[in-house]
């Protein structure tokens, strides 16, 4: 897993606030479950943080906690946590896939969106959170589609 501060130095062009917030986000903080709570932690008020999320025409804080503090449990191995990422991602990610693959192939979409979560479980500590948590498992999505529909091609004679 990168550490916080190579994501912060990435978020240069940034409020300072709003790389605080990112660094404090995904921290191992277990305290932080609220947007006040979270303001508290990085000194500024609620409405500042909320305001520079919908100027930068983010999604809100709110969404980012839930999806840190799922994310945090599940880099520590609680499987309800990943299993609730599934719940909520996993019909998307096949319908993406499905699209991929094509319909009729119900069988490859499975298997690419099986393949997607098994390399999320395991490379759930690389998510940086630069972009939403459902992006980051549908670009894995895409990614195992486009292997499988490598390995499936004919060769040509």
């Amino acid at each position: 897993m990168r550490d916080t501060t190579d994501l912060v130095a990435g978020l240069h062009d940034t409020p300072e606030d709003f790389r605080r917030f990112v660094e404090a986000l995904f921290a191992d903080s277990a305290a932080v479950h609220t947007v006040r709570d979270l303001s508290r932690q990085l000194g500024v008020r609620p409405s500042t943080l909320v305001s520079r999320f919908f100027r930068a025409r983010l999604p809100s804080p709110k969404r980012y906690l839930a999806m840190a503090g799922l994310v945090r449990a599940a880099r520590l191995g609680d499987q309800d946590a990943f299993r609730a990422i599934v719940e909520r991602h996993g019909p998307a990610m096949y319908r993406y896939a499905l699209r991929m693959v094509g319909s009729g192939a119900e069988a490859d979409a499975a298997e690419a969106t099986q393949e997607a979560l098994v390399s999320a479980w395991k490379d759930i500590g690389s998510f940086q959170g630069r972009s939403e948590l459902r992006t980051w498992l549908i670009r894995l999505v895409h990614r195992r589609a486009v292997d499988l529909a490598r390995r499936r091609r004919p060769l040509p004679v």
